[in-house]
């Protein structure tokens, strides 16, 4: 079996051969990154000019900030930019290695693991050009890997790379402020329960109200774009889809909620379960017509099969063993469906699974391994 830190490798080299030659043309919106870090840098002192250009406030955001530094010192090359990305990419690995020594995983999980974080088509794309994923993917994986260790080690430091972890992720985008809310209060939670088999009422009366405002409220409050939250979440994201749906003009990839046209509480509460399978598993089978749709159709089966494994292993688990990957696969499932509230193309839905690979690949492959195992067992006796 190959080795692990192999594979990470072999992902890292499978990125620049992309880089080299694609030429970019595999994903448009890395050439929009690279034209605003070069035009900031050639513009010099008057770089606020780039508004006026069509950067808008993204013009300003961290990533391009990060880019045009990175080219200020080296040269305004495309190719620059997408070493740039790989890199972070490697280090993203490393610190998901981390993670994976942290849960005592046997080998065949991170064979498992390292396999698909390394070589699948979206991930590999998105992180092989001048894009924000790759940062994403990083600091996401920081995020958890600090967790982990606050409540497994009881670390008091990590504390502090937890802090600095969620404030730089959502200058990447602003939704992911949200998912770092959601994570700080998760840990909080995760700590009062460190040793408890049971989920005392007290923990309902105190994380339901804010899980509940947490939903409702920081999706609008956190990103970037001004919502009229009086009318409540359900219609703050049906208006934000339909003009995101406007400004793509409806391509090829677009996809209608199927929850469409229903309306009030019945509306909300359909609405977001249909919403994120619609965002998990677009394109449906009968909207398939080109070979990028049967690619991700591909990925979706593996999307799938690793939440079934998941969702059954964690139910089938002791609850003090299953807590850390518990923590780990609902994070995953806050993330997607933060991203969902704002989704409506699955070529933009194939992005955004990327920075959240980690969490799904970690409890999926571990609960695959483990049932693997037992199986054989079984067969030996």
């Amino acid at each position: 079996m190959i080795k692990p830190i192999t594979l990470i490798w072999l992902g890292f080299y499978s990125r620049i051969f992309v880089a080299l030659f694609s030429g970019g043309q595999l994903v448009g919106d890395s050439y929009y990154y690279h034209w605003i870090a070069s035009t900031r840098l050639n513009l010099g002192e008057r770089e606020l000019d780039v508004i006026t250009l069509g950067g808008g406030e993204t013009a300003l955001s961290l990533y391009p900030t990060l880019l045009t530094t990175l080219y200020s010192f080296s040269t305004d090359i495309y190719f620059i930019g997408c070493l740039f990305s790989i890199f972070v990419w490697l280090l993203s690995a490393y610190v998901l290695k981390k993670i994976l020594e942290l849960l005592k995983t046997d080998n065949r999980t991170k064979y498992l693991v390292f396999l698909i974080y390394a070589f699948i088509p979206s991930s590999l794309i998105n992180t092989s050009v001048p894009m924000r994923e790759a940062f994403e993917l990083l600091f996401i994986n920081l995020i958890i890997y600090s967790s982990l260790r606050i409540y497994l080690n009881k670390s008091l430091l990590h504390w502090l790379y937890l802090g600095i972890s969620c404030f730089l992720i959502g200058q990447f985008h602003g939704v992911l402020y949200a998912f770092a809310a959601a994570i700080l209060l998760m840990v909080i939670f995760s700590i009062f329960l460190r040793n408890r088999r049971r989920f005392p009422i007290q923990g309902y009366i105190i994380i339901v109200p804010l899980i509940i405002f947490l939903s409702t409220y920081a999706y609008g409050i956190f990103s970037d774009q001004v919502y009229d939250l009086e009318n409540g979440l359900f219609l703050t994201i049906q208006t934000y889809q339909e003009g995101t749906r406007a400004f793509t003009n409806f391509t090829r990839a677009s996809y209608e909620p199927f929850t469409a046209g229903i309306e009030g509480p019945l509306g909300l509460v359909l609405f977001i379960p249909a919403n994120l399978f619609q965002y998990l598993f677009e394109p449906m089978p009968w909207k398939i017509s080109s070979i990028l749709d049967i690619v991700l159709t591909f990925e979706n089966i593996l999307r799938a099969f690793l939440i079934f494994v998941s969702l059954r292993g964690i139910l089938k688990t002791d609850v003090i063993s299953r807590r850390p990957l518990l923590f780990i696969f609902l994070a995953y499932l806050i993330l997607e469906t933060f991203w969902s509230f704002g989704t409506t193309n699955w070529g933009t839905a194939s992005r955004h699974h990327v920075p959240g690979l980690a969490l799904l690949l970690i409890p999926g492959f571990y609960f695959y391994s483990k049932h693997s195992l037992n199986k054989k067992k079984l067969v030996r006796t």
